[in-house]
Formats: structure tokens, sequence, C-alpha cells
């Protein structure tokens, strides 16, 4: 909006002089009159006396507007100068996006209207500057945001990082699962909040074709007020904020759900990218890792082994017979087997182990900071479960594994290619010498895994 033109020739100074002279004349004019009534002077109405009166009463409005401007005007030009200062300021964050202090204040010395003038102003300018702060804060945020592609950085990044006006609450996000929210971040006191919310299809429905929040009670203490992240009509997260009254007031509750619109693209950018990594390095029968994720993650942990001068174990292992399962069962029995297999496997192995689907019925685990005992040993752990698991098929079948065991740096490589080489040398005379047990390379020569080497297995 364009501030008005000033109208030409208007000076409020310029009328004060103007007013306080004519007064000061005015009382010249009415004074010889007064006197001469009240006094009966000698002097009489003389001319002179007129003259004289209307000249002392000019000079008394002169001087009444000289220090009238001289205490005004002080008072005047520090509010001009900081007022040019705020703009001067405003003007230069536009342009420069710079959103430092604007360190612009009058003094306030009065507490009449020139004083609330001034307050009026600082406090003006104070929220200017908390305007464009908070403005540069947001676009922090979401710089950060969009730098993101991992779900849950992306979620801890909204609640640690609310804008000034929606710090200080318990603030909780909730990553859609299916029909449950699971926790994922959160600010405040975590403990208090429940690690999952389930929300009924119907809450969910109303959620989205009103657009608006609703309460949950989940907290020990307080409700939760649920904020639904939307994207393209599906809700994909949660904001839930403890509110302790009520009812949240409208101006509050707006500033939640304009901040979730701001954050929603950028969550639901990396929940998509998560989504695209998983179905790349994701083999889609077993839910175990695909081989070109296994190639890639060999590389990296040799390097890392290497770097470190640590230990990397190889475990290759095949499902004896699996031909045969197929030719008696069907290929869908063969791939629930493979399924069946996969899952337990992987529910026995370490945190860091990484369980790939090498092709067909051969898998590789890669051991990071494994020797070649402690592989041996974890090779016939899986080898023993695999032969317990109970498979509901017609006819009762027994699986069993040969697995093949190499460690680096027993063999004496720069290619972690030359080792998968070796744990396949090992899987290959398992299979040569009766299937189901346990062979290893151990860099002089490729043999049976012997009884000693297994014997602190238990179980």
């Amino acid at each position: 909006m364009n501030s008005p033109a000033p109208i030409p020739g208007r000076n409020v100074f310029r009328r004060l002089l103007a007013s306080m002279v004519a007064f000061g004349l005015m009382i010249g004019i009415f004074f010889p009159f007064i006197e001469h009534a009240l006094f009966q002077g000698s002097h009489g109405l003389s001319w002179s006396f007129f003259l004289l009166c209307m000249a002392a009463g000019c000079a008394v409005g002169l001087v009444n507007y000289l220090l009238f401007h001289l205490v005004i005007s002080r008072e005047l030009s520090s509010m001009i100068q900081g007022m040019q200062c705020i703009n001067a300021r405003v003007n230069q964050a536009l342009r420069s996006g710079d959103p430092s202090p604007f360190q612009c204040v009058i003094n306030v010395s009065t507490e009449d209207q020139l004083g609330e003038a001034a307050r009026a102003f600082n406090t003006m300018g104070d929220a200017i500057e908390e305007l464009f702060q908070e403005e540069q804060r947001l676009r922090r945020i979401m710089a950060t945001l969009a730098n993101e592609t991992d779900p849950v950085a992306v979620a801890r990044h909204i609640v640690e990082n609310l804008p000034h006006h929606l710090a200080g609450e318990l603030v909780l996000l909730y990553l859609r699962q299916r029909q449950d929210f699971v926790l994922q971040a959160a600010t405040g006191d975590r403990l208090a909040a429940p690690e999952s919310i389930e929300v009924d299809p119907a809450r969910l429905q109303a959620m989205l074709e009103s657009g608006r929040s609703c309460r949950h009670s989940g907290v020990t203490s307080d409700a939760l007020l649920l904020i639904p992240l939307r994207y393209d009509r599906a809700v994909i997260a949660l904001l839930a904020v403890a509110a302790p009254t009520p009812s949240s007031p409208d101006e509050r509750l707006r500033g939640w759900e304009t901040y979730a619109g701001l954050v929603t693209p950028y969550l639901h950018n990396a929940l998509l990218h998560q989504q695209l990594q998983e179905q790349a390095s994701i083999d889609p029968l077993t839910r175990a890792f695909n081989r070109r994720f296994g190639m890639r993650r060999l590389q990296e942990e040799f390097h890392k082994a290497q770097r470190h001068q640590g230990q990397l174990s190889l475990i290759m292992l095949d499902l004896d017979h699996f031909k045969r399962i197929n030719d008696l069962h069907g290929h869908q029995a063969g791939d629930m087997v493979l399924s069946v297999m996969t899952m337990a496997i992987t529910d026995n192995l370490r945190q860091e182990d990484i369980f790939c689907r090498y092709g067909g019925e051969e898998f590789l685990v890669l051991l990071p900071g494994s020797n070649l005992a402690a592989a041996t040993r974890g090779a016939e752990r899986l080898r023993r479960l695999v032969g317990r698991l109970e498979l509901p098929l017609a006819q009762e079948t027994q699986l069993t594994l040969s697995l093949g065991v190499a460690t680096w740096p027993l063999i004496s490589t720069s290619d972690p290619q030359e080792l998968l080489r070796a744990a396949d040398q090992a899987l290959y005379h398992a299979k040569h010498i009766g299937r189901n047990r346990v062979a290893v390379h151990d860099g002089q020569e490729v043999r049976g895994a012997r009884p000693e080497e297994m014997e602190k297995y238990e179980g």
C-alpha cells in the first residue's frame, strides 16, 4: 500500500507559529481595553499603548512557539530517525535476506502522547524484526528439509526446529504405517507420549473431509491435538501437540495447520524416496536385500575393513535339493519356503549383518567385524536353525543348508570379488562332501569345518 502524498504547502509547525502569534496579537489588542476598564490606567487608550501591547502579544506568541518547537522537535526528530532506520533496515533485509537485529529504538522520555507514540513505534519495530527473523528461520527449516531424504530425519527436523510462535510444547510426529501411526520424533517429555496411535478409519475420513484437527486422549495428563499432514488427500502423518486446555485458541491452531501444510511436501518426498530405495534394493519375493544392493555393501564393508584394519567374513549358503521341493509341491510352495527361510535367518542375525539373495536359492551373508571362527559358528547356527523349520506342506519336508565361509584378511586380496569367490568355493566344497554342512576357506585350503570350530555353538 502506497502512503498518501503530502498536501503541498501544509506544515504543522508553520500553522502552529501562525496560531500562537495570532493568539498573542489578539491578546495584545484586547489587553488595553481590559486594563483601562479594570484599572483606569493613566496612559488611556493611546495608539502607542495599543502598538506596544500588540508587539508584546506577538513576542509572547513567538517565544511560546520557540519553546514548544525546542521541546517537541527533539522528540519528533528521534522518532523520525527511528522510522528512517526501520525503513532502511527493512529495505536492506528485503534485498539481501539478512534478518540481523534492526537496532532501531526510540528512547522514551515522556509519559504523554509522544511517549505512547514512541512506545508504539518500538513495539512495531520489534514486531517487524521478529517477523523477518521468523521468516528467515522458516527458510532455514525448509532448506534443511529439502536436503533430507530419510523420513525419520525429516520428522526429527520438523519437531526440533519449530517456529518460535509454536515452540515450547510437547510436540510429537507419528508416521503412518497402515492403520497405526508410529512415533518417530518428539520434543518435550517423550516418555509421556504413546509409542503409537491407532486412529479408526471413520476419524481419518472425518479429518480428510473437514481438513481440521481432532483430539485424542493419549498423554498421561493432557489430551493430544492431532493435526493431519495430508498429501494428495491421504493422511501420511500426524502432528500431535499436547493441549492442556479443553480447546486451543483458533489463532494457535491455524498456526499449527499452516506449519503442517508447509512441511508436508518435504515429508512426502522423503517417504517416496525411501519407497523407491526399498524397491531398488529389496528382493520382491523374499524381502531380503537383492544382489545389486549386496554387492554394493560388499564393496563398502570390504574397504571399511581395509581402512580400519578390521575383518570381514562372508557366508554363502544354498538350500539343498530345492528343485525337488519345486517338483513335488509346486513353484508357489518353493517361493513360500524361500520366504519362510529368509524370515527365520534375518531374525537371527545381528543388526549390522547384511543378508541378501544372491540368485535362485543361493544367499549371501555379510558379517562385518567377524573373524573366521565366529563366522563358522554363525554358519552352523543358521544350518541348525533352518533344519528345525516346520513347513505347511502336504508332505513332510526337512530343509537343509550347505554353507561356505571365508574371511578377510585370511583371504589375502585387495579385491572383494576374490573374497566372494573364496566363499563360493567353500560352498561348492560343502556340497561336494555331502551337503547339509559348513565348509571354510582359511586362505590355505578349502575344507569342511572341524567340530572344534563349532564347539562353542549352543542350541
